[in-house]
C-alpha cells in the first residue's frame, strides 16, 4: 500500500511539473534518454522508478529531488526557493544589463546615428535573451520568441535608418514588413518546432 502511495505520489509531481514546463512526454523522454514507454507508466502510477531514474527527471523537469525520494505525500513541501532565486536573478541581471548599456552610451560619443542606437539596443537585447536562456533552459522556445520577436524589429528598423532612401514607396514598405513577417514566422516555426502527440497512459 506504501509503495502505490508513493508512485502516486512520484507520477504527480512528474506529470505536474512535465505540463507546467510546457513538455511533452517525448520531449522528456528525449531529454533524459528515459523510454517514452517509461515515461507514460512512471506517470501512470504503474511502476516505481530507480534512483537514476528519478535523478534525471529531477534535473529535467527542475523537481527538488527530495521531492520524489520522500515516502509520502503529507513530508512534500512546496519549496519555490529555487524559482524565486531564477526570478531574482532574471531581473535583476537584465536590469543591470540595460543600466550598463545607458550608462556607456551616456559616457560616450556612441550612439551618434539612429542605426548605432538601434544596434545596441538589438545588441542589449540579445545578450539579455543569453542571459535568461542561461536561467532558464527549460523555458528555452518561450525566451527565443520573445527575443527573436524584440531583435528582428529593431535590426529592421536600424536597416531602415541606415539607407534613408529606402524604402521611397508604399508598396516598397509594404513589401518590407511582408518579408520581415515571413521571415520572423519561418523562423519562429523553426523554434517552436511540431510537438508530437502523446501516446495515451
Amino acid at each position: 500500500m506504501k509503495s502505490k502511495t508513493r508512485n502516486t505520489m512520484i507520477a504527480q509531481l512528474v506529470k505536474e511539473a512535465r505540463q507546467a514546463k510546457g513538455f511533452t512526454q517525448q520531449e522528456v523522454a528525449d531529454q533524459t534518454r528515459i523510454s517514452l514507454r517509461s515515461i507514460q507508466r512512471i506517470e501512470g502510477g504503474e511502476v516505481e522508478p530507480r534512483t537514476h531514474t528519478l535523478k534525471e527527471l529531477a534535473r529535467c523537469l527542475d523537481i527538488p529531488l527530495q521531492h520524489l525520494l520522500t515516502t509520502s505525500p503529507e513530508e512534500v513541501q512546496p519549496s519555490v526557493h529555487s524559482i524565486s532565486k531564477k526570478i531574482i536573478l532574471s531581473l535583476g541581471l537584465s536590469l543591470l544589463v540595460v543600466l550598463l548599456g545607458l550608462a556607456f552610451a551616456a559616457q560616450s560619443p556612441y550612439p551618434e546615428t539612429g542605426f548605432e542606437a538601434l544596434l545596441g539596443f538589438a545588441g542589449l537585447s540579445a545578450l539579455v535573451t543569453l542571459i535568461l536562456l542561461r536561467l532558464w533552459p527549460q523555458a528555452r522556445r518561450g525566451i527565443l520568441t520573445l527575443g527573436f520577436a524584440l531583435i528582428t524589429p529593431l535590426l529592421a528598423l536600424a536597416f531602415v535608418a541606415q539607407a534613408p532612401t529606402f524604402p521611397e514607396t508604399g508598396f516598397e514598405a509594404l513589401l518590407y514588413m511582408a518579408f520581415l513577417t515571413a521571415f520572423s514566422t519561418s523562423m519562429l516555426l523553426v523554434v517552436w518546432r511540431k510537438k508530437e502527440k502523446e501516446s495515451p497512459l
